[in-house]
């Protein structure tokens, strides 16, 4: 797995997911919460797991954040 530690702090909107890897983040499952349509100021935590839709050829279905 990538390292996706850069990731923790920064917003959905600084990742800028959707661009660069052609997915879209749906939901962020964090502490046993789903947050679903994340706002795009919402930022990355350790531990987060993150739940996208895109092409399945180029992309994971969800990606944990350690």
């Amino acid at each position: 797995m990538e390292n996706t530690e850069l990731f923790i702090g920064m917003t959905i909107e600084d990742a800028n997911q959707q661009k660069h890897f052609k997915i879209i983040l749906v939901a962020i499952l964090r502490n046993e919460q789903l947050l679903s349509n994340p706002d795009l100021s919402e930022k990355f935590q350790r531990g987060d797991t993150l739940i996208f839709i895109g092409n399945p050829k180029k992309s994971s279905i969800s990606v944990p954040i350690k």
